[in-house]
């Protein structure tokens, strides 16, 4: 079994995580859901999760420094070919999630809307995103969103609603390698990764990391993604800003639990 005592947490604001064999025993006993199992389809957050937890072991790259973190599942987010969600209801599941769990401070959000956000006025979603974050003193990273118009090649969508929130790190998509076929050289921006500016000029996404490449063939679209855990627990490929967001997740974890850490062991000592 895996001890928690030296890990760190991160929330996952998702669809739900799959107890299977790589995740079970690092999921915190506590949980948050809005919604019963028959309305919950783990597929995204599962993958999400599963790169966060094990996203450089599955690149066989070290990109993350993570050696292991608690994953707290918030399923915020329903089976949308069951249940509709609504802009606000997904804000209040969020809000929730946070409100409840005041001992997590770092929280992935690889969700959000397919609305390109305004030039001059943030989003009601990114307002709101920002005013949960300053009153709970957490961090959301949020990924940038995801754009088709590579596909009948159309100049990239800026980010989503949602993506235009300042307080949140918000993550694009760079390709982690070049097929026959793919759009984009390795480390370049990925076909579908949406880019910035955000409204008034701000700069968005801050970051990028690997969320996979994509190209066309004979009018087909072809993927070549990035590996990932399914529910399963076999091992799959996926592209999308989704699965970049996870990577500085970890990375920002990691980094808040080593500066938590070693703030503990100098107050220690100044006491001795």
């Amino acid at each position: 079994m895996v001890s928690y005592s030296w890990y760190p947490i991160v929330g996952v604001l998702d669809s739900g995580i799959a107890k299977n064999t790589y995740l079970e025993d690092w999921l915190t006993a506590k949980s948050f859901s809005s919604y019963p199992d028959e309305r919950i389809d783990r597929t995204h957050g599962t993958y999400v999760s599963s790169i966060i937890l094990y996203g450089d072991d599955l690149e066989s790259e070290g990109r993350t420094g993570n050696s292991g973190v608690k994953l707290f599942d918030a399923t915020v987010f329903p089976d949308n070919e069951i249940e509709t969600i609504y802009e606000d209801e997904l804000i209040e599941n969020i809000r929730e999630a946070i409100k409840s769990n005041d001992n997590i401070e770092i929280w992935n959000l690889s969700l959000g809307t397919g609305i390109e956000a305004g030039l001059k006025e943030f989003s009601d979603f990114a307002i709101e995103l920002d005013n949960i974050q300053k009153l709970y003193k957490v961090i959301i990273c949020k990924s940038a969103g995801n754009c088709q118009n590579f596909k009948s090649g159309r100049t990239k969508g800026r980010i989503t609603k949602s993506a235009d929130s300042l307080r949140s790190l918000v993550v694009g998509s760079v390709a982690h390698k070049k097929n026959e076929c793919d759009i984009s050289e390795p480390l370049h921006p990925s076909p579908f990764s949406r880019i910035g500016p955000g409204p008034a000029g701000v700069i968005k996404p801050e970051l990028v990391t690997i969320g996979g490449n994509a190209g066309i063939n004979s009018g087909r679209t072809i993927i070549n993604g990035v590996q990932a855990i399914s529910p399963d627990g076999k091992i799959t490929k996926t592209i999308g800003t989704s699965f970049s967001t996870p990577r500085v997740t970890a990375l920002l974890s990691e980094l808040n639990f080593r500066m938590a850490l070693i703030t503990l062991l100098w107050n220690r000592d100044r006491l001795e």
